[in-house]
């Protein structure tokens, strides 16, 4: 199996650019720079721009309430 196979694409990716979302929709990869075409999420704007820059948002971690303990149990 190729290093290509494995790797996956960065289409239909969440990223951060400049603390701001945007989506990944096309990728580029070749013997030049990195590009991906983005939807800048609040601005509706598509720009191609390169890969370098765009970083993946932390995770989100679920909201507890205090003194739950997860699932409600049934009654």
């Amino acid at each position: 199996m190729s290093g290509r196979s494995r790797r996956r694409g960065v289409a239909g990716r969440m990223y951060i650019e400049r603390g701001r979302p945007v989506l990944a929709l096309v990728g580029w990869a070749g013997r030049g720079p990195r590009n991906v075409l983005i939807l800048r999420w609040e601005s509706g704007e598509l720009v191609v721009r390169p890969f370098r820059g765009l970083r993946r948002p932390r995770p989100q971690l679920p909201c507890s309430v205090p003194g739950s303990r997860g699932a409600a149990e049934p009654s």
